[in-house]
C-alpha cells in the first residue's frame, strides 16, 4: 500500500512554523533548485535565509521570487526584513510598503512597518500601522486582504511574524503600551 508524499513546500513551512529552520532551509534549497521558478518556495526560502542571518542569499533568492512575480507580498516582506538587518530603513518602508501595494491589510508586514517607523522614533505611524495590522488580525487569515503571512513575510522574525518580535496576538498589548508612553510623553 503506498503512502501519499507530502508537498515539499508544506513540509519545509511545517518546519518552518516548529522552528526547525535548518530542516526547512534544506528542503526548499532542494527544491528551488529543481523548481527554480517557484515563487512561494523561493519567497519562503529567502525568508528563512534572512532569519538565519544569510542576508546575501535571501536577497538573492527574494530578488529572483520579485523577478518572476513582482506581486509577491511575502516576497516583498522579506526582502524589507533583509533591509532592516542591514540597517536601511528607506529600504525597508519602500520593501514593506510595496508588499501593502499588493496586499493592502497584511498584518506582518504593517507589523514590520510599525518596527521601522519605531526605529526612526514616527510614534505616529508605528500606531497608525499597528492599529490597521490589529483590525486586519482581527479579520483572520484569508481575509486580511491576501497577506504575506500564508507565504512566508519574516521573523528576524520567523517567517509569519513581524519585525517587532511578536505574533498576531500581542498586536493590541503593544497597542496599549505604545498609547501608555504617548499619554507619559504628553504629560512631560
Amino acid at each position: 500500500m503506498g503512502g501519499r508524499v507530502e508537498d515539499p513546500y508544506a513540509r519545509a513551512v511545517r518546519m518552518a512554523d516548529r522552528g526547525r529552520y535548518d530542516e526547512a532551509e534544506a528542503i526548499l534549497t532542494d527544491l528551488v533548485a529543481d523548481e527554480p521558478e517557484n515563487v512561494p518556495a523561493l519567497a519562503k526560502l529567502g525568508g528563512i535565509e534572512a532569519r538565519n542571518g544569510n542576508l546575501d542569499s535571501a536577497q538573492a533568492h527574494l530578488e529572483q521570487a520579485l523577478s518572476l512575480d513582482p506581486h509577491s507580498a511575502p516576497a516583498w516582506s522579506n526582502l524589507g526584513n533583509v533591509a532592516f538587518q542591514r540597517a536601511d530603513l528607506d529600504e525597508a518602508e519602500r520593501c514593506y510598503k510595496k508588499a501593502l501595494e499588493v496586499a493592502p491589510n497584511d498584518p506582518v508586514a504593517l507589523n514590520n512597518l510599525a518596527a521601522v517607523y519605531k526605529r526612526r522614533g514616527n510614534i505616529t505611524g508605528m500606531v497608525d500601522a499597528l492599529k490597521r495590522s490589529h483590525r486586519a488580525e482581527l479579520r483572520g487569515p484569508g481575509r486580511a486582504g491576501g497577506g504575506a503571512a500564508g507565504g512566508s513575510s519574516g521573523d528576524m522574525p520567523r517567517p509569519g511574524r513581524s519585525m517587532l518580535g511578536c505574533g498576531a496576538g500581542a498586536t493590541l498589548t503593544v497597542l496599549a503600551l505604545v498609547a501608555l508612553v504617548a499619554v507619559l510623553l504628553i504629560a512631560l
